[in-house]
């Protein structure tokens, strides 16, 4: 998984998860949760209990995007 690889997903403009090594998936919240260098890449959750979780791009193993659906009239 790659830093453009998220980038792609957010210009998706689509919902998306992210998978991670252990077999969580984790959906960002927003844009603004996410930070990048040009070879990094880190998600920022914030917890219930006040606290943040740091998702490392290096534990990140895939992405899942939600496919567009067409309006139904």
């Amino acid at each position: 998984m790659t830093v453009d690889d998220i980038h792609e997903a957010l210009d998706s403009g689509q919902p998306f998860e992210i998978q991670m090594a252990d077999g969580r998936t984790y959906p960002p919240p927003h844009r603004d949760f996410l930070a990048f260098t040009r070879e990094r890449a880190a998600v920022l959750l914030p917890l219930e209990n006040g606290l943040i979780q740091l998702l490392p791009l290096r534990t990140m193993t895939g992405l899942t995007i939600a496919q567009q659906r067409a309006d139904q009239d």
